[in-house]
């Protein structure tokens, strides 16, 4: 079972001090929180044992046999754009709603476990900070980070996921929730040029070609014109789980539903791909081989979401100019994490593999690749 990924955060919790810090619960105060409002329910806890996040508090809950996930979160965090305790609220009863949304899907998603008072979220307070607990069924399965080569039909699996997820996504409701800025937000990685200057020369030169190549396809208003909706925003290959069921196909379950945004639809899938297509090995120069890989599994990928959520050619375009710029945000964004915080054992976690992807893309023949890319979707060469 993967604890580890679990429903945790992508930035940090800014306190009503502009502290950078996490909602301050330990585990005896965590403990006492869920006996309180989900102990009478639920169960008492046999062991409550923390999960690694970046905003949000998460706790492993273990009550008899069964693990249950005790979220808190807390108002001004930077991962809900500094909403106060209000907007907070809101985002979280978004947040579950999502879930629901998606729930009896392809893929598996955490449901939210009622308290005892019936709510979905409890009201709690910190050192004068307006927190939220809630908490979230237990989803079993491996981060897809472990499964990099496990070969095209888990690309085949997850693609047609991540397309039946959006097929259910642009039906769901979210009451204007989901409009809202967030540094994570694909629209937004233009916003990380500025930390350019902290990375070495070659690194920087590949990064900045993909923030340059973003930044242009912006400026095309047939772009700007493509579909649009809620998605999860943040499919990093340590939110999705992966599991082989009894006759050995690949199940795939959604985690970690904080950054959802509404934005184009072909972000979900960029994101998506930027990290599925990490290929593990070594971060030496890749070769004409590694493109071709890359292509092919893109194709994988691309065909199954299509035949689930039809994509339109533009989007299929693009998508290989989002994925790099996906990547480009997320070093940007560890090169000024490991700065600001040096500790931070998350600030380089998908660094190098990026630094590679960059590199296979940026060697692509880009009118064979988008070729490949639509012949898998069922549409002629342009």
């Amino acid at each position: 079972m993967a604890l580890a990924g679990l429903l945790g955060g992508r930035s940090r919790f800014f306190s009503a001090a502009a502290a950078v810090r996490k909602p301050e619960y330990g585990r005896s105060e965590a403990a006492a929180l869920f006996a309180k409002h989900w102990g009478t329910t639920l169960g008492p806890a046999v062991r409550v044992e923390p999960l690694p996040s970046y905003d949000d508090m998460n706790w492993a809950v273990t009550i008899g046999g069964a693990t249950v996930v005790l979220k808190i979160a807390a108002e001004r965090a930077a991962c809900r754009g500094g909403a106060d305790a209000a907007a907070t609220r809101v985002a979280l009863d978004a947040e579950a709603g999502v879930m629901a949304a998606l729930a009896g899907g392809e893929a598996a998603t955490p449901r939210v476990l009622p308290a005892a008072c019936g709510a979905s979220l409890v009201d709690d307070r910190r050192h004068g900070v307006a927190c939220f607990a809630r908490v979230v069924s237990f989803v079993d399965g491996a981060p897809l980070s472990a499964a990099r080569d496990a070969g095209a039909a888990l690309d085949h699996a997850y693609g047609a996921a991540v397309g039946a997820a959006a097929t259910r996504l642009a039906a769901f409701d979210d009451r204007g929730a989901g409009d809202r800025d967030l540094a994570w937000d694909l629209t937004n990685a233009d916003r990380s040029r500025a930390h350019l200057g902290l990375l070495p020369p070659p690194e920087r030169a590949l990064v900045a070609e993909a923030l340059d190549a973003f930044k242009a396809l912006n400026a095309d208003p047939d772009f700007q014109a493509l579909p649009a909706h809620i998605i999860h925003g943040d499919l990093n290959d340590e939110n999705v789980l992966a599991r082989r069921d009894g006759a050995g196909a690949w199940r795939l379950a959604f985690i970690d539903f904080g950054d959802f945004v509404r934005t184009k639809r072909i972000y979900d899938v960029a994101i998506a791909l930027a990290y599925r297509l990490f290929d593990g090995k070594h971060p030496a120069a890749p070769t004409a081989a590694d493109g071709d890989a890359v292509v092919k599994r893109a194709a994988a990928f691309l065909g199954a979401y299509h035949a689930e959520t039809a994509l339109l050619p533009a989007e299929i375009g693009a998508v290989l100019t989002c994925v790099a710029a996906r990547n480009a945000q997320s070093v940007l964004t560890a090169a000024r994490e490991a700065v600001s915080d040096p500790d931070d054992p998350y600030a380089a976690l998908s660094v190098q593999p990026a630094y590679r992807l960059l590199a296979t893309l940026a060697g692509l023949d880009r009118r064979a690749a988008d070729a490949a890319l639509r012949a898998a979707c069922g549409f002629p060469a342009p």
